[in-house]
Order: C-alpha cells, then sequence, then structure tokens
C-alpha cells in the first residue's frame, strides 16, 4: 500500500477499510465488539502491506486506548482514525 517512498495511498487504504468493515460488520450494527476490532485491525495490516505481528497483549492495549467509553463497542470512526494516525506513523519512519 505504500509506495517507493513509503507514503501511503489514502484513498486505497479507505478503501480497504471500507471492504474489511463491511465484511466483518455483517449485521450493520455500525460498531464492532472487541473480538472483531481485533479481527478488523489484524486484516486490515494485512490487506495494507503493512509488515509485522500484533501480540495478543499489542492488540489488547490498542483497543483499550480506543475504547475511551468502556464500551467494549468501537465504531468504523474509532478505527479509521486509529489507522489514520498509525499510517501516518507508519511512513515517517
Amino acid at each position: 500500500m505504500a509506495d517507493q517512498d513509503g507514503q501511503v495511498d489514502m484513498a486505497k487504504a479507505q478503501s480497504t477499510m471500507d471492504e474489511t468493515w463491511s465484511a466483518i460488520d455483517k449485521s450493520n450494527q455500525g460498531y464492532l465488539g472487541h473480538d472483531e476490532a481485533k479481527l478488523f485491525i489484524e486484516t486490515t495490516l494485512h490487506e495494507l502491506g503493512i509488515p509485522g505481528d500484533l501480540t495478543e497483549e499489542s492488540l489488547t492495549t490498542i483497543l483499550e486506548e480506543l475504547d475511551n467509553d468502556g464500551s467494549g463497542h468501537f465504531s468504523k470512526s474509532q478505527m479509521i482514525d486509529f489507522f489514520s494516525n498509525f499510517m501516518c506513523f507508519f511512513t515517517d519512519l
């Protein structure tokens, strides 16, 4: 997903996240539970071609940070915000 200069094509990234969200949120609830959110993160990282595997502990930490209201539900906008910030960090390395 990153070009040879390390820049991420944000339109393609958004499309990937939309497709992944639709595949996981099959009931169109508008949010994902804990396990679904983990799957979304892992799948999106893989689809974007971002190397590395996150440990269970890392995924749990990420979700704890994202779940600022303690609901255990994760909205699409929360996930997109996370990936937008993550990809900016990733391309700055």
